[in-house]
């Protein structure tokens, strides 16, 4: 998507199609989403400009959903989006989640606006700007020099469902830094040899997920922290496609990152 225009949204509103959300929610149906044509809302001071697409441009609306059979999460319905849609929803919902929680000066308290076609917020009565914010956060594939990954479950999660350790980068600290003390908080490994792989938004509510592998010499030292992680397993690659195979363990979907380095791993 391409984010250049948003200093002329005005010209791209008559043309635009838009995407409405609510609490939380996208407007879909049946894992699509539904685009409206502007028209369909009075002007475009209530909505955010995106970016376009193929030369079509998309915008977002925070408003109330009247057909509630069509509010959908966006982890329901990732998986039947393209990349493209992806990205638009991505996008709007982590914009909206912004505005929702930024209605208020952090200097002074007033009340803020929207401005600049959805980009910045602006205090009432000081005049100082706001900008989105996004909060980094590392994922790590942790193996052993075995050829296995180290998996853990967290105790909100659903039983069997095991997954790649995370958490949040925290004020002064370097990404590698963060991949060796979370793994180190959750697991009790000491890793090394970390690596960069890929990225991925999170709108959950506005994050963005950076994603390592890293290496540890002691595999026998993992112990699961017991607050954020309840139990963690060690999986050779045959072992882990038979563990999925027949239901023992689930693993998150293809359409996040962490699903997408578990089945880049599995894959060599």
């Amino acid at each position: 998507m391409n984010r250049a225009g948003r200093d002329r949204a005005s010209e791209f509103w008559r043309d635009g199609r838009v995407l409405q959300i609510w609490q939380g929610q996208i407007l879909a149906r049946d894992g699509a989403l539904i685009l409206q044509n502007s028209t369909n809302f009075q002007s475009l001071n209530e909505a955010i400009y995106l970016g376009d697409v193929d030369d079509q441009h998309y915008f977002v609306i925070n408003k109330e959903i009247s057909e509630p059979e069509a509010s959908q999460n966006l982890r329901e319905i990732a998986a039947h989006l393209s990349l493209a849609e992806l990205e638009i929803a991505v996008t709007a919902l982590a914009i909206v989640n912004w505005h929702e929680t930024h209605t208020h000066c952090p200097r002074c308290g007033a009340a803020t606006k929207m401005i600049s076609n959805g980009w910045v917020r602006e205090c009432e009565v000081d005049g100082s700007h706001h900008f989105p914010r996004t909060d980094p956060a590392i994922i790590v594939a942790v193996q052993d020099r075995n050829g296995r990954i180290c998996l853990g479950r967290q105790a909100i999660w659903p039983e069997g469902r095991y997954s790649n350790f995370a958490g949040f980068v925290e004020p002064g600290e370097s990404l590698e830094a963060t991949v060796l003390r979370e793994v180190k908080e959750e697991s009790g490994l000491v890793v090394k040899d970390v690596k960069y792989l890929n990225s991925q938004p999170w709108p959950f509510p506005n994050s963005i997920m950076l994603a390592f592998e890293a290496f540890t010499d002691n595999p026998e030292l993992a112990k699961p922290d017991g607050v954020e992680i309840v139990d963690l397993k060690w999986f050779t690659k045959a072992e882990l496609r038979s563990a999925i195979a027949n239901g023992t363990l689930s693993v998150p979907p293809i359409t996040t990152v962490s699903g997408k380095m578990i089945e880049a791993w599995l894959n060599g």
